[in-house]
């Protein structure tokens, strides 16, 4: 029998990103910031997250680190990006003792996304597909 948890999180955070462009239109970039998770809602075969809500000892609020990797290829007006993150919680969902064995136990979250993202560059400027050099002749 298998026992599936769906757990609902609103994330918060947000990235401090270094960036290279190089060759005009490929910038890979690494990230690092803080992230702070609520969990929303959850849905579950059995009762284990009930039955920490009830005791007062499941944790809604979650901390950590968020850490990025990627790049983003720029033509023209157009971005194509891909990004792996690693985010990584300090506290856990619950932490408890067990009474019989008096073992400490925990419930983590962590999880690491991929994300690909597609943009388009409105309007004009730099950094949208030209050179150095067709800047400065415009």
């Amino acid at each position: 029998m298998k026992i599936k948890t769906n757990l609902d999180f609103i994330t918060f955070n947000t990235l401090i990103h270094l960036q290279y462009k190089f060759a005009n239109h490929i910038e890979p970039f690494i990230g690092i910031g803080p992230r702070l998770d609520y969990l929303a809602g959850y849905h579950e075969d059995a009762e284990m997250l009930t039955e920490f809500e009830e005791k007062g000892e499941l944790n809604k609020w979650l901390y950590g680190a968020v850490a990025a990797a990627g790049v983003h290829f720029d033509v023209h007006h157009w971005v194509l990006g891909f990004e792996y993150q690693y985010n990584w919680d300090m506290n856990e969902i619950v932490e408890f003792e067990d009474e019989a064995t008096h073992a400490h136990n925990s419930v983590a979250l962590r999880c690491s996304p991929f994300l690909v993202t597609v943009g388009y560059h409105f309007g004009g400027g730099k950094g949208h597909g030209k050179t150095q050099e067709e800047e400065a002749h415009h």
